[in-house]
């Protein structure tokens, strides 16, 4: 039963491989008082494929609890789930279990998916706003390359997800390094943005790859069909990084010809989404609206990350910037960091006194690229070495102010406070500062006796 589950599975059968899998798991249960961590795990991506989110997260935790499994990890399906979700602070539970599950393996299958992990700890990173530690992983990811004997995925595919997070690390970072230099002297500006271009450069190679590996036309069109066999672990809120990678053409051609094929209840939101962002792209704004709309109206809260891409779609591509404004603080309010990942400035309002150092901030963060001048825009408060954000109707975004130091200059003081401001803002609200990443990858673990195979 769990081989036709896969088998219904693998032919692009969702509806037939939901039943089958079922039936696995009710045989399961019903013969053996539990079913196996496998047929669990693979119920769980047949729920996927038809975006039941709410049994996919039940089936995992069921599978997290019905002992080990050689192969597949509940926690870190658990995890992607919960990213696409914007469940920040449960990924994070999630992905402190994966090298745990991992370790309690025999030692022939330990690192049968450390690669798989190391892909969605750089997109949990990247999420964070931690790309110098996302690139860490992706440079891993990238030169060893998970051993595939266990599934049927296409490793190709696996290779250009890991791609895409390492140009979207770099870009991110490019940013990142302008943000950082806003209340530096010119000369120093210069030189940021001189390492920004290079990061750039070095984000454009990254997109080459990815484009290597989906030459298949086969490949590249299914990779657009979110949860099936043929789009591998493709999350949602990464799939639009295609039209950066490809071109928007290229992802458009795509897009129609997959959504001729997928009957799926719940898909052609998806197929929207990318249009929106395609049309958008093209400078097709009227459409852009239109495909944003409808993708709004069919997407799930658990992909909540993608649609907050589509609802800063939507609001680009609006002519009134107050309905724009209003459309980004619900993005705000959900994945902050995606104004960072996309290189998009929020529209601002800048108010500060005559005080020397708030007129000196208020320079600064207008030189960031995260902001631009707008009068319908969102209010940035400078006022006595504090920057503020508030909405338009008087919501509090998030302030940034640091304690000054001892023998500090006062360019430094600036800049710590611009930093603060920029992280308050434009980060998740979870605390990463304790977190030891090699914990998180098993790096830090001892996972592999060579004496083993000697006992």
């Amino acid at each position: 039963m769990n081989a036709l589950c896969a088998i219904e599975f693998e032919a692009g059968d969702d509806a037939k491989s939901y039943e089958a899998c079922a039936e696995a798991v009710e045989y399961g249960r019903s013969h053996f008082g539990s079913a196996t961590a496998v047929d669990l795990g693979n119920f769980a991506e047949a729920a996927r494929s038809v975006f039941r989110f709410d049994e996919a997260e039940r089936l995992l935790m069921e599978a997290s609890k019905s002992g080990l499994s050689w192969y597949g990890n509940p926690w870190l399906e658990l995890a992607d789930l919960y990213m696409r979700a914007g469940r920040f602070a449960e990924a994070l539970s999630a992905l402190r279990e994966v090298p745990r599950h991992r370790a309690a393996r025999p030692a022939h299958v330990r690192d049968s998916d450390r690669n798989e992990a190391r892909r969605s700890l750089a997109a949990f990173l990247l999420l964070m706003g931690r790309p110098d530690e996302a690139l860490r992983i992706t440079d891993k990811a990238t030169v060893l390359p998970d051993r595939r004997a266990h599934n049927s995925r296409d490793p190709e595919q696996d290779r250009s997800i890991v791609a895409l997070l390492d140009r979207r690390a770099r870009l991110m970072l490019a940013e990142m390094t302008v943000e950082r230099a806003t209340t530096a002297p010119f000369y120093s500006r210069w030189w940021a943005y001189g390492k920004a271009a290079w990061l750039r450069l070095q984000a454009w190679m990254s997109a080459r790859q990815a484009a290597r590996f989906l030459d298949d036309e086969a490949r590249l069109v299914g990779t657009f069909a979110i949860g099936t066999a043929r789009s591998a672990v493709m999350p949602p809120w990464l799939l639009n990084e295609l039209i950066g990678a490809l071109g928007p053409g290229v992802v458009r051609a795509a897009v129609d010809s997959m959504a001729l094929e997928d009957e799926r209840e719940g898909a052609s939101a998806y197929y929207d989404a990318v249009r929106a962002e395609v049309a958008l792209a093209q400078r097709e704004y009227g459409e852009a609206v239109e495909h944003a709309e409808r993708a709004l109206g069919g997407l799930q809260p658990g992909d909540a990350l993608l649609r907050e891409r589509v609802r800063a779609v939507l609001g680009k591509a609006l002519s009134d910037p107050r309905q724009a404004t209003a459309l980004y603080e619900e993005v705000l309010a959900t994945d902050p960091g995606l104004f960072r990942r996309l290189g998009w400035a929020l529209p601002v309002e800048v108010r500060s006194s005559d005080a020397a150092i708030d007129r000196a901030l208020a320079s600064a963060v207008m030189r960031s690229p995260r902001f631009e001048r707008s009068q319908n825009g969102l209010i940035v408060q400078v006022d006595g070495a504090e920057i503020c954000l508030f909405g338009r109707t008087g919501a509090a975004w998030g302030c940034g102010e640091v304690e000054l130091e001892e023998d500090e200059t006062t360019r430094s003081y600036e800049q710590r406070i611009v930093d603060a401001f920029h992280t308050e803002i434009f980060s998740p609200r979870i605390d990463l500062s304790r977190i030891d990443i090699n914990s998180l990858d098993g790096s830090n673990r001892v996972t592999r006796n060579p004496l083993d195979m000697l006992q």
